[in-house]
C-alpha cells in the first residue's frame, strides 16, 4: 500500500466523520488505528509527505461541500415571481387564491407549461413558490417497478 492509498482511506474516514458529526476524539483513535495497520516505514513516508495528505484531503472536503451544496440548493423552495421552470418540468407548487386574501394555501403537484401557465390548475389558483421534483425512483426509468 502506498500513501496515497493511505491517504484515500484517511480522506473517506474524515468525509464521513465529519458528515455524521461523529465525536472529533473518535476520528482520531481511527485515524492512529489506520496508521498502525502499516508499518513504520510507512508512518514515515506519511509524516513526510503531509503536504501531499493534506491536500488530498482538502481536495476531497472541497467536494463533499460542493455536493452539500448541491443538495441544499435542490431542496430550496424558489419563488414564481423569481423564476419559473423549464417547460414540462413537474413540480410541487405552493398555491394561494387569486381572488381573495383569505389566508388559503395548499401544496398541489403541477407541470409547468410555459408563460405562466401551470398544467391542470385551475383560474382561481396562483403558484407562489415551486420545487423541482426529485428524479423518479430507477425502476421506473427502466421500464416499471413491481
Amino acid at each position: 500500500m502506498n500513501i496515497n492509498d493511505v491517504a484515500k482511506e484517511i480522506g473517506e474516514m474524515i468525509a464521513k466523520e465529519a458528515v455524521n458529526m461523529i465525536d472529533p476524539e473518535a476520528t482520531v483513535e481511527a485515524l492512529w488505528a489506520l496508521l498502525d495497520k502499516y508499518d513504520e516505514n510507512l508512518e514515515h513516508q506519511v509524516c513526510g509527505d503531509a503536504a501531499t495528505l493534506i491536500d488530498l484531503l482538502r481536495g476531497q472536503l472541497a467536494e463533499r461541500d460542493k455536493e452539500i451544496e448541491r443538495l441544499r440548493e435542490a431542496q430550496r423552495w424558489i419563488e414564481a415571481e423569481d423564476r419559473l421552470p423549464d417547460i414540462g418540468n413537474v413540480c410541487l407548487c405552493r398555491i394561494e387564491h387569486n381572488y381573495t386574501d383569505d389566508g388559503w394555501s395548499a401544496y398541489r403537484v403541477y407541470e409547468y407549461g410555459g408563460e405562466g401557465y401551470w398544467l391542470t390548475m385551475g383560474n382561481l389558483c396562483f403558484v407562489t413558490h415551486w420545487l423541482p421534483l426529485p428524479e423518479p425512483p430507477e425502476c421506473y426509468r427502466e421500464g416499471g417497478c413491481r
